[in-house]
This record gives C-alpha cells, sequence and structure tokens, in this order.
C-alpha cells in the first residue's frame, strides 16, 4: 500500500498527501457511491451511500480548498433521494444530477434531472419531456458545446444498456440517438466519462459479470454521433491498468488520471495512470494510494490539484472513508503558488473583506473565489 503525509504542505507535487482535519470541524460522513466535481475554489461532493444502518446522503457538501474546511451547502426535502451512483455535472454555480439509486439498490432508482445552486443550496427538479431515459443509476453525463447534454449508460440493476441520450438544455427535451455500428460500446455502469470540445470518451465500466479492459476506450463524437474504438498503447514497463470495476477518474486539459478499483478476483487496487487522450498513451505514475480504495471520487481544480475523496477500504464494502487526499498534477503559475504561500503564512487575511483585500493588490478572481466560498448557507 502507499502513504500519505498528514502534515499540509504548500505544494504536495506528484506525491498524494493526506489534509489533516480538525476532529471539531464538521465533515462529509465516510461514504462511497458518491461523486465530485471541482472549480477553482472548492470540491463539491454530492450523495453517496454508508451500509451502516443503510444510510444514504442527500446533501452536498464544499471543500474550501484554501481553508481546508468542509461546509455542508444544502440538505432539504426538495433533493434528489435517490443518490447512490448518480450522474453529477457542474455548470456553472450549479450541479446537475441526474438518476442514481437508493435502497434497495435496483428497486429505488431515479430517472429525474435535479439543478442544485451552489451559492444558495436550493434545488429543483426539471421538468423535462421527450424520449426520458429509464430509471437507472451508474450513468455518466458529458456536455457539448453547443447547449446540449449527454447521457450514456447505467443499469436498472437488472438490465445494463448502452443507450446514448441528448438533452436541449434550453428546452429540456430529450432525443434517443438511435447510433448504431461496430463500435459502439457493450452495455455497462459505473464508467467513467470525461470529454473535450469535440466528444466524450467512455473509460471502463462493468457489468454482473464482466469488467471491460483498458486497452481501448469508446469515443463519442458530438457532431456526426458516431462511436470510435480507440486503440491506446501500454506503457513500456507497466502495460494496461488492470481491468476492474468502480475506479474513478478526472481529466486535466488532455490527460486523463485513473485510481482505485476492485476485481472480481478480489482484488483492491491503490495504482494511479495517466491517458494522454491525444496520443492515448498511458503511464502508471510512481504513486499509490495511501490505501487501497473503490466507490471513491476523484476531481481536478483548473490549477491542476487532484482530490481524492472517500470510497470502500475493503473488500466486503463494511468500511469506508471520510479522508480527502491532494496531489498537484502540474507546477502551478506563479500567481497560484504566491497566493498559496500567502494564505498559508497569514491565514487571518481570509478574513478581511473583499474591498481591503483588492486594495492590498490581491487580483479579482483570486478574490472572488473566496466570495464564492462564503455565500451558501
Amino acid at each position: 500500500m502507499g502513504s500519505a503525509t498528514k502534515t499540509s504542505s504548500l505544494l504536495p507535487l506528484s506525491r498524494l498527501e493526506e489534509i489533516p482535519i480538525p476532529k471539531e470541524q464538521n465533515r462529509p460522513h465516510a461514504r462511497s457511491g458518491h461523486r465530485s466535481v471541482a472549480d477553482a475554489s472548492a470540491v463539491y461532493v454530492f450523495g453517496g451511500y454508508h451500509g451502516d444502518g443503510q444510510l444514504l446522503f442527500p446533501d452536498v457538501w464544499r471543500f474550501d480548498v484554501i481553508r481546508e474546511e468542509w461546509k455542508l451547502i444544502g440538505s432539504s426535502d426538495n433533493y434528489p433521494t435517490s443518490v447512490a451512483s448518480s450522474s453529477v455535472l457542474l455548470c456553472g454555480n450549479s450541479l446537475l444530477v441526474f438518476g442514481g439509486s437508493g435502497v434497495p439498490f435496483g428497486y429505488a432508482n431515479s430517472n429525474q434531472l435535479h439543478l442544485i445552486n451552489l451559492r444558495t443550496g436550493q434545488s429543483k427538479e426539471l421538468p423535462c419531456t421527450g424520449d426520458i431515459p429509464e430509471k437507472k443509476y451508474g450513468a455518466s453525463m458529458a456536455p457539448s458545446q453547443d447547449g446540449r447534454l449527454y447521457l450514456y449508460g447505467g443499469t436498472t440493476g437488472s438490465f445494463f444498456n448502452s443507450d446514448v441520450h441528448c438533452l436541449d438544455l434550453k428546452t429540456q427535451v430529450y432525443t434517443k440517438l438511435e447510433s448504431a455500428g461496430k463500435n459502439k460500446p457493450e452495455p455497462r455502469y459505473r464508467h467513467e466519462m470525461v470529454w473535450d470540445s469535440k466528444k466524450f470518451y467512455v473509460i471502463g465500466g462493468s457489468t454482473i459479470d464482466q469488467e471491460y479492459r483498458f486497452d481501448t476506450i469508446h469515443a463519442f463524437d458530438f457532431e456526426s454521433q458516431l462511436w470510435n474504438e480507440c486503440a491506446c498503447h501500454p506503457a513500456q514497463r507497466d502495460g494496461f491498468p488492470n481491468s476492474r470495476r468502480f475506479h474513478a477518474c478526472a481529466k486535466l486539459n488532455h490527460m486523463v488520471y485513473l485510481s482505485g478499483g476492485t476485481s472480481w478476483l478480489d482484488v483492491m487496487y491503490d495504482d494511479v495512470w495517466s491517458l494522454h487522450l491525444v496520443t492515448l498513451q498511458w503511464t502508471r505514475l510512481a504513486v499509490k494510494l495511501p490505501v487501497a480504495l473503490f466507490f471513491h471520487s476523484m476531481a481536478v481544480t483548473p490549477a491542476g490539484c487532484l482530490y481524492i475523496f472517500g470510497g470502500c477500504t475493503t473488500l466486503a464494502g463494511t468500511n469506508r472513508s471520510d479522508k480527502m487526499y491532494k496531489m498537484w498534477l502540474r507546477v502551478p503559475s506563479l500567481m497560484e503558488m504566491c497566493w498559496l504561500k500567502l494564505t498559508k503564512s497569514y491565514p487571518r487575511l481570509l478574513d478581511v473583506g473583499n474591498s481591503k483585500l483588492h486594495a492590498l493588490g490581491i487580483p479579482l478572481k483570486l478574490v472572488n473565489r473566496l466570495n464564492q466560498n462564503t455565500e451558501a448557507s
């Protein structure tokens, strides 16, 4: 197993560091099956499950990446209730949340699409029409630049699909795309999806009796609406990641990062890999998760800091984590490094009013990040 330093240094570059959270500080319950996304200010964690008491978590938490503090954004009666293995997408200052399952899994599924305001914590269901997807969990979403949302895959608990639904976010009308051909991926759930301006990419996934390999990935072209199967290149010494399920991925520019997961062979993984989406080259990173994890989440900030939260820590799925780890994937800009150093050295500076900070010469884009982290109740 890997190890993680528990002291929060300024710049843990290419090594995972556990972020120390004081015991008295409010924080999310240990969980698995949640989702996380990130912007320049924070990591947002939605939903999840814990086996003790079969707890479901219809809530959203914000982790302030400067203060390194948790804050509950919202958990209300109008939040989604099927919150295990939902699909989550960051959309400006809101989260889009599709589907998910409750307890018992497969019998309490959802096909609702909710919009959760990250400033106010308020949630509302969008009244979508058209070819509405079936109630399912373990699907993934990707946005296109022309204002459409693509939903792929998932399961009802008994049946798995490889459907693609396209939602026009302006009209809120779904269309089921009848794309076929030999390159269409096989049905799956709990795959990971990333995207660029032209395509979305499906990485891994599983069914009841199948774990998909990583020697190929599938790409869906937004314009042609056709699938392409892309052959990847193995790492020189380490080959491809082993087939697995319930891994996590995050994307920074052209690089996709993959960690953890488990397999039918009763193996849990603590490895971390990268895939270059242009060259399709896999590389195994010289870093390991502090503990092997599955059903965890990963998110990366625009500045290049990767955050890993929660997940199952035992094969039986009885133990879950509430720890947050971070790792810088690249050297941040000089402005980012100066801001980190300044806020670490003078933490009381964060309590100064925004106008005073700006008057001191702090760039407005940095001041606005602090403002975003204090608006929600």
